[in-house]
């Protein structure tokens, strides 16, 4: 079942035909730690080897040369590596302001929030004021 997610989830799914892979799906449904070895050693030689990695976390089994929770490890990786002296826009305030000015967000594609410390903090009481003033 999650060769056929791969297939489903991965745009332009054309290169597909090029991997080394190719017909042998249950190859990269790899379970034990034998065929994780031989999918792996397929994938590095593989051509499409990049095009592989699934855009979507919840894709299981062998894709591009990784297993998931590998594949998993290097996301968390690219996330946390902020280049020094980025600056994002905060939507609330409309202000740039420097990433650290951002609380950590595992769920963005930056690993930061989208609004500054100041504006989620202000967001975030008003949001608790609602109820009381709702039960008013």
């Amino acid at each position: 079942m999650p060769a056929t997610l791969l297939t489903l989830t991965t745009p332009g799914a054309d290169w597909m035909r090029q991997a080394a892979c190719a017909g042998r799906w249950d190859l990269m449904d790899a379970v034990d730690e034998e065929t994780v070895e031989a999918a792996k050693h397929t994938c590095a030689a593989c051509p499409v080897r990049r095009e592989c990695v699934p855009p979507r976390e919840d894709v299981d089994g062998i894709a591009g040369g990784m297993t998931a929770d590998e594949r998993a490890k290097v996301r968390r990786k690219i996330r946390r590596q902020r280049p020094i002296g980025a600056e994002k826009r905060c939507p609330e305030c409309d202000e740039v302001k420097p990433i650290g000015e951002f609380y950590p967000h595992t769920g963005h594609s930056s690993g930061v929030g989208t609004a500054c410390k100041p504006c989620h903090n202000r967001l975030r009481v008003e949001r608790r004021r609602k109820p009381r003033e709702a039960a008013s």
